[in-house]
């Protein structure tokens, strides 16, 4: 995966996944690079997969907030952002995001995330 070699990554997601089926992380990542891919159906049964397994990831609660976003539904997204703040309030990138969305949904308290998570070093 970080050599961008999308396509192999995901083979070798697939059989770690064979191979140990109640591993997050590699549901996770793999919902990543399908993310990242514009994947959204299977990035989301991925990060799914990964909460199910992991209901204290917030990287996976940030994540499928992303991809409720992309699809519209804001409320969803939002209650994921919420839930990955929740379990790590510092995590910057999920302030940058949850304070966009409510932006985009016209509620001026994103300003506050948005500011908070600059303060931390995302959301430029």
């Amino acid at each position: 995966m970080r050599k961008g070699d999308n396509d192999r990554a995901i083979t070798d997601y697939n059989e770690g996944i064979r191979l140990n089926p109640k591993d997050a992380v590699s549901f996770y990542n793999r919902g990543v690079i399908y993310m990242n891919k514009g994947d959204n159906d299977r990035a989301l049964a991925d990060n799914n997969e990964a909460i199910r397994l992991n209901p204290n990831d917030a990287n996976a609660f940030g994540n499928r907030g992303v991809i409720y976003a992309r699809k519209g539904d804001n409320n969803r997204a939002l209650a994921d952002y919420n839930e990955a703040i929740r379990l790590d309030p510092k995590g910057a990138i999920n302030l940058c995001n949850r304070g966009r969305l409510k932006l985009h949904m016209k509620d001026p308290s994103g300003n506050a995330d948005v500011a908070k998570a600059r303060q931390l070093g995302a959301c430029r």
